[in-house]
């Protein structure tokens, strides 16, 4: 048979291995579509079984081996360009198959071949990933890892632009990642499998750092205190940001998870981000520790990171700067604008190797089990005619449409959705131990011989300490004082707000929410922006829109939405609207209301491509509102404005707990540019946001209008004439465990302390009736 196809343009037999026995076969006109597709779309390497039967005495069986390209058109079968059956599953065997591949791709198209293919997608075997690095790449896998490194780096150098990108399919990894959280953290598996698809969906490597680092803080601190809350927190606000990637795994042959490649710059770099983060030590015991997940994920997946994770897919100008970020980035912009490609939109492509596969044994073989390998160059030959003869056609021109009504059947298994690698639709609770309330003793207690205490002697050392903001002049020197302290319910401040007779008290623990890497509350934000308003003569300009009220207009129900038609406020004496929205309670995202322009701003301070889409929903819904304002309350204003959703250029977050911070510097901007737009060019380093918190906690106290000698400490209300001195009684409040002795005590405490004020209560009305009466 070889004999007879020599000279022949439709020649597909190239070698014939006697030991061990293998057959590669390719084609010239094979060769050409290689190397028509390989520059547009990704090439896929994959080997099945169960076609060929074990030989007797053999312990190995035969695998068919292919390379396979994508038809351009969408729901096509692939096309194989390479295959290749044999019984010998080596590095060896296999590249010198694709060794053999690739000569004749040189002799046919010249020297510039391997640099032409602009990725390769395969399971997660070694041998093909090594195979694929050695004979595309010229290099090892090991030192094509470190080059990957160098790219998402920043540190590119020139010879990197024509570099193949080697990808695995998600599917497998997958797989392989379910083996590691049932192994390793089998009490909380969802969690560690939703942590490992927010790593796959990383895009850039200070992501990827992001959620290795709250992964190790959670998974392996053995108490759980405010990093492990933090860092919980962080990855659920992650997770639910995730993007949405549909998986067909049901064809997938698990393979074992394993590091052969060595130590690559990779697993160097993340040990010393984990190093980098210490733990929980203190407090109670960490429900969420998994000693050994972290280092097997480190040891195993860590090294090979930018195979299976968004690091090297898409535009790859987005790591660096300079001449060679540069070219990636046109590159990515040529290869956007061809119609016969998918890789630079969305990578959906998990499922053509399977296609293939699936189309090879049912199709082409048709489920066939054969035991002489000519039988099967046979076959292969004239159903490859086929496949070839359906390309070339499908080229020619547009084909007719024929408009014919097909039966469509009621599939009874719908097909599987990537759940792990999808946004968190039900966010996870936190379990944690909890223990009663107790008080912060304000001296170190002393043991005492003979007798016991005076009460008045106790009492006067729990409220020795006087407020600090009489205590200490300079706001500095009081914010570190205050952010020592725990979290208490005490008035450390008191801003004038928009509306006039109001103001926004500020408690003890909603100012340490200022901290550096805390997450800021709705309180100081909100207070933030009215006294930045009032400060720049805005009260009569710029409407500062409650965040609650503006969570409820832009995501909630009409019910919700008519609760807070606002029918007092006149929209139409401001000319915009400054506000803020709260999404799942664990991002802030900023809203700018520009009536003289008729456009919203729903502004993410992280990094979403999704923002004018979200402007574009949250216009629509301010329509909304303002019509329901006229047919419940006849409010005509702003109802003819025609609301368009626009973006607001700014820089990106860069951690995962200053979008409150950013929220507020984007706010003091537009204020301060009103009624032009701004222009936002400030840093978002950590240094830099740790220093904006300073300056805002040092303006809210600076800008109190409290007096500890004329106001109550827990309330901020004015004192009753002829009180005593004033104190502040520093009281922590802990959460105690539902049920529990310590809350059903509490509980009845609460009840006879309210029980006797409305007794107090009753009895003082009673006596001012008599004294009424007498009168």
């Amino acid at each position: 048979m070889h004999e007879e196809e020599q000279g022949s343009q439709d020649a597909i037999i190239q070698k014939i291995q006697m030991h061990p026995k293998g057959v590669m076969l390719w084609s010239k006109k094979m060769l050409s579509l290689f190397y028509q597709r390989c520059r547009d779309d990704i090439v896929y390497l994959d080997a099945t079984g169960s076609i060929i039967q074990k030989e007797k005495g053999r312990s190995a069986p035969f695998y068919v081996y292919e390379l396979v390209v994508r038809h351009p058109s969408k729901g096509s079968s692939p096309v194989p360009v390479a295959t290749y059956v044999t019984n010998d599953h080596t590095t060896a065997s296999v590249s010198f198959f694709l060794a053999s591949f690739v000569t004749d791709l040189i002799r046919q198209h010249g020297q510039k071949i391997k640099t032409r293919p602009v990725m390769f997608i395969c399971d997660g075997s070694i041998v093909l990933l090594q195979s694929l690095s050695y004979n595309f790449c010229g290099v090892s896998l090991q030192e094509l890892l470190n080059r990957y490194y160098n790219i998402v780096t920043g540190q590119a150098p020139e010879d990197s632009i024509r570099l193949p990108i080697l990808h695995r399919c998600l599917s497998h990894v997958m797989k392989n990642a379910k083996d590691l959280c049932k192994k390793h953290a089998p009490k909380h598996y969802h969690l560690a499998m939703h942590t490992f698809g927010a790593m796959a969906q990383a895009t850039t490597i200070e992501e990827l750092e992001e959620i290795i680092v709250s992964a190790a803080v959670v998974f392996s601190s053995s108490h759980s205190g405010k990093k492990v809350e933090k860092h919980f927190k962080n990855l659920q606000l992650i997770m639910t940001q995730g993007g949405r990637t549909d998986i067909e795994d049901s064809s997938i042959v698990e393979q074992e998870f394993m590091n052969d490649v060595g130590i690559t710059s990779f697993q160097h770099h993340f040990e010393r981000v984990i190093k980098q983060e210490e733990g929980d030590k203190d407090g109670e015991p960490n429900m969420y520790l998994s000693p050994t997940f972290i280092p097997a994920l480190t040891k195993y997946f860590l090294p090979q990171a930018a195979l299976w994770t968004g690091l090297l897919l898409g535009d790859l100008g987005r790591h660096g700067t300079g001449p060679v970020y540069e070219r990636f980035t046109q590159r990515f912009n040529r290869a956007a604008q061809k119609t016969t490609q998918n890789y630079s939109q969305d990578n959906h492509t998990q499922g053509i190797m399977e296609k293939s596969q699936w189309d090879l044994k049912r199709i082409r073989f048709q489920r066939r089990r054969l035991t002489r390998l000519d039988d099967f160059v046979v076959t292969y030959k004239m159903t490859l005619n086929g496949l070839l003869r359906e390309f070339r056609d499908s080229l020619k021109g547009k084909q007719r449409r024929y408009h014919v009504d097909e039966e469509k059947w009621k599939q009874r298994r719908q097909r599987k959705r990537g759940v792990y690698v999808s946004p968190l639709v039900k966010p996870f609770v936190m379990q944690k131990m909890k223990t009663s309330e107790k008080k912060i003793q304000t001296q170190t207690p002393t043991k005492e011989t003979g007798e016991e205490a005076h009460q008045d002697d106790s009492n006067g050392q729990q409220h020795a300490e006087t407020s600090l903001a009489t205590t200490l002049q300079d706001a500095a020197s009081q914010l570190s004082t205050l952010w020592q302290k725990e979290d208490t319910e005490v008035v450390v401040s008191v801003v004038p707000s928009q509306i006039r007779g109001q103001s926004f008290v500020i408690h003890h623990s909603e100012l340490r929410s200022l901290r550096p890497h805390q997450w800021l509350t709705g309180e100081i934000i909100e207070c933030y922006l009215h006294h930045t308003a009032a400060r720049l003569n805005l009260g009569s300009t710029m409407y500062i829109l409650n965040h609650y009220t503006a969570s409820v207009i832009l995501f909630e129900g009409r019910e919700a939405v008519r609760r807070h038609s606002l029918s007092r406020i006149d929209f139409g004496k401001y000319r915009a609207i400054v506000s803020f929205v709260n999404i799942q309670n664990v991002h802030w995202k900023f809203l700018y209301v520009d009536s003289d322009r008729s456009k919203v701003y729903l502004v993410d301070p992280a990094k979403s491509a999704k923002e004018l889409v979200e402007s574009e929903q949250a216009a629509k819904r301010l329509r909304d509102y303002f019509n329901m304002r006229r047919a419940c309350h006849s409010k005509t204003d702003w109802v003819d404005k025609k609301w368009k959703g626009a973006i607001m250029h700014h820089p990106v977050q860069k951690d995962s707990s200053s979008c409150g911070v950013i929220v507020i510097m984007m706010a003091r901007l537009v204020m301060e540019a009103f009624p032009n737009m701004p222009r936002m060019d400030f840093k978002t380093t950590r240094k830099q946001m740790a220093q904006e918190r300073t300056n805002i906690a040092c303006e809210i106290l600076h800008a109190s209008v409290f007096n500890t000698d004329s106001n109550c400490a827990m309330c901020s209300t004015t004192k009753p004439p002829g009180s005593g001195p004033a104190f502040t009684d520093w009281t922590r409040r802990v959460a105690m465990k539902r049920g529990s002795r310590d809350e059903r005590v509490l509980c009845s405490a609460v009840k006879r302390v309210i029980r006797a004020q409305d007794v107090s209560e009753a009895r003082l009305a009673e006596r001012r009736m008599n004294e009424r009466r007498l009168t």
